[in-house]
């Protein structure tokens, strides 16, 4: 269950934080509550490698820089969403995305892009317009019934457009913001030791594989105000030049040593937050699944599972209620509530069994605008965690939602087979072998033109016997 919809972040190639203080405390207190928030919404990504890449890199940068507020201690995190991103919050927080690693062909480009975050941070630039909401306001519109008695969004579907705002952690940064963090940032990289063209490299190499999977261009605009990347590259190498790297010994024994950390990487979806198969909704940690109507737009949430018709005239929604409270426990709490319900006709409520599960169900109606809504919750207690069904819905839809909520069950061994994962792995090429052709012997599901940008390749190129090129295999997922 994840809740950040695909590619809503770019902020290390567009935008960041803001907000204004003099008092650096205050900087960390609001960016421990921000960290909280990063967590909980998108999760930290497990690779032990990886991470200790990342955390070692950031610590020799931090060692190089000149001068920090002594109140900032810098914390380095690799985050678990697809989209790719590097983000900083006030303080010292600093993330990079699962999702920016398979671009990345050196040390030198990552060191350039969290010594880039490091300096957003020192510059105080994430604090400037820090009053806003960090969490993205998802179905952010006014409530009704349904969530008075849920703990859930779900009522907020019923007949309104869903507005999922795009900026969940990040507000921009200006022109003149991002140039200092670029500048301020290659010249922290050179004197840890590393190479700080290489910045520019990478953010080149981001600009396109955004274009491949949106399919657009970046623009120039004069009227925007976020810099223009080409134009921030092109900036970088000119500053490059007049920058002499400390000399310094890398985190990684080499090349190789360093591309052998990225093996097993998940690409795209982490099925570990549970996966749509179809209608079929399988979350292998959890063990249980859930079957939904057919042509329903779904959302995988990290903490709920939705879906909608087309006409938002009906609504589904599977969440956890509690893994620290039995069933009994939960209906209790929901009964209290339902007390203090004005508005809220029961028509039903009892206990009973859902796939042999123990189950309870509680229906609801309330007229809205003249039209009969109909609310129908059911929680089930599956392997000690009590779970939450809601399906609601305007006059007609009854049969369907209803249909859905009773498809909940426990995960069958035939719907854990159909659970796949997506993996970088290094593989060696052939001798005077094109990309393509690697692609094809070694069944690489990554599309050609992104497995060119991820490789830092040309169509044309054919590759040196045992070169090592990143390829994305399919394999089944494993607990």
């Amino acid at each position: 269950m994840r809740i950040l919809s695909k590619f809503l972040l770019f902020p290390f190639l567009f935008s960041g934080f803001t907000l204004v203080s003099q008092n650096y405390s205050k900087d960390v207190k609001m960016g421990e509550k921000a960290a909280k928030q990063v967590g909980a919404e998108m999760g930290y990504y497990k690779h032990d490698s990886l991470e200790l890449l990342i955390k070692s890199i950031g610590k020799k940068l931090v060692a190089a820089l000149e001068k920090k507020p002594s109140e900032f201690e810098f914390e380095f995190n690799l985050v678990d969403a697809e989209e790719p991103n590097a983000f900083a919050l006030p303080g010292g927080h600093i993330y990079v995305t699962r999702g920016i690693l398979p671009l990345i062909q050196n040390e030198d480009e990552l060191a350039g892009i969290i010594g880039h975050e490091i300096m957003h941070v020192i510059q105080r630039h994430s604090v400037k317009q820090f009053n806003r909401e960090i969490v993205p306001a998802v179905l952010k519109i006014p409530g009704n019934i349904i969530n008075a008695i849920t703990f859930s969004r779900l009522g907020n579907i019923i007949n309104v457009p869903i507005d999922i705002i795009a900026s969940p952690f990040i507000a921009k940064y200006s022109r003149k913001h991002e140039k200092e963090a670029d500048d301020l940032g290659i010249e922290l990289a050179a004197r840890a030791g590393y190479n700080p063209i290489k910045l520019a490299d990478a953010l080149d190499r981001l600009s396109k594989e955004i274009e491949a999977l949106t399919g657009e261009a970046e623009r120039r605009s004069f009227l925007s105000d976020h810099p223009y990347t080409p134009l921030r590259s092109e900036d970088i190498r000119t500053r490059s030049k007049t920058l002499v790297p400390a000399k310094s010994s890398p985190v990684a024994a080499n090349q190789e040593n360093f591309m052998q950390k990225f093996n097993g990487l998940c690409f795209g979806h982490n099925p570990k937050n549970g996966v749509f198969v179809d209608t079929l909704f399988v979350h292998p940690e959890l063990g249980v699944s859930f079957i939904l109507p057919s042509g329903w737009s779904k959302d995988n949430g990290k903490t709920e599972v939705t879906a909608y018709p087309k006409e938002k005239d009906a609504a589904l929604a599977l969440s956890i209620a509690s893994d620290s409270l039995n069933l009994k426990q939960c209906v209790e709490q929901i009964n209290k509530k339902l007390k203090q319900s004005k508005s809220a006709k029961v028509d039903f409520s009892g206990d009973t069994t859902l796939n042999g599960l123990p189950a309870h169900i509680l229906r609801v109606t309330n007229i809205k605008k003249g039209e009969e809504i109909i609310l129908e919750l059911i929680w089930v207690e599956h392997k000690h965690i009590v779970y939450q069904l809601e399906g609601v819905c305007i006059n007609g839809k009854r049969n369907v939602t209803a249909k859905a909520l009773r498809s909940f069950k426990p995960m069958t061994p035939n719907e854990r087979n159909l659970v796949m994962i997506y993996e970088l792995q290094l593989v060696s090429a052939q001798e005077n072998e094109t990309p393509e052709q690697l692609s094809k012997r070694t069944d690489n599901r990554l599309n050609p033109e992104l497995t060119l940008i991820f490789n830092d390749l040309d169509k044309k190129t054919t590759l040196k016997s045992g070169k090592k090129v990143k390829v994305i295999k399919k394999t089944p997922y494993k607990l």
